[in-house]
């Protein structure tokens, strides 16, 4: 549960870092956000079942609370450069395949 803690983090940053994409629209914001949460309480618990049956006791929320302040303290810098890296090789794709295909 420790390691779905800093997945939680690190989906979390990147949904974050993504956000910028629908901030146009406020319903569309909630509609995202609230698809997010969803989404990740349906992964989290699905990990959970898997590894101890669906038993949710109170360690299992300290486990993600500690892994998510892992994230922050440890792998947080990281995922950002890997996550910049990675926006900008897709930006210049899609850069690199408009212009091909305007000639």
């Amino acid at each position: 549960m420790i390691l779905s803690g800093i997945y939680l983090g690190a989906s979390y940053f990147t949904f974050k870092r993504l956000e910028r994409l629908w901030l146009s629209s406020i319903i569309w914001k909630y509609i995202f956000e609230f698809l997010f949460w969803l989404l990740q309480a349906v992964i989290l618990y699905v990990i959970l079942f898997l590894i101890n049956e669906g038993v949710l006791r109170f360690y299992v929320f300290l486990a993600i609370i500690c892994g998510y302040a892992m994230f922050k303290g440890l792998f947080e810098q990281a995922i950002v450069a890997l996550t910049t890296w990675f926006f900008e090789l897709f930006t210049g794709f899609i850069v690199f395949f408009t212009k091909q295909s305007n000639y």
